[in-house]
């Protein structure tokens, strides 16, 4: 292989490395929201309103897990 690929396949690895790390910590992050909606939504005292809202945003939460397991799944296949 060339220099100039050579070159360009360790850019790529270094890029492509930045971005499962990145992918990483924002499901790590999601994560620690999800633990911490759940401890919310169980050991607080929420109102009706209040209950409906954090339900509603950890489902949210957990689908943008999944999207990023999905997407890191595909990058590391």
């Amino acid at each position: 292989m060339n220099h100039y690929l050579e070159n360009i396949k360790k850019d790529y690895e270094k890029y492509y490395d930045h971005v499962v790390k990145e992918k990483q910590q924002q499901y790590d992050a999601l994560m620690l929201l999800k633990q911490y909606m759940g401890e919310l939504i169980t050991s607080e005292n929420l109102v009706d309103d209040e209950l409906r809202v954090a339900k509603h945003d950890e489902k949210y939460i957990i689908r943008e897990m999944d999207k990023i397991r999905n997407e890191l799944d595909e990058m590391l296949g």
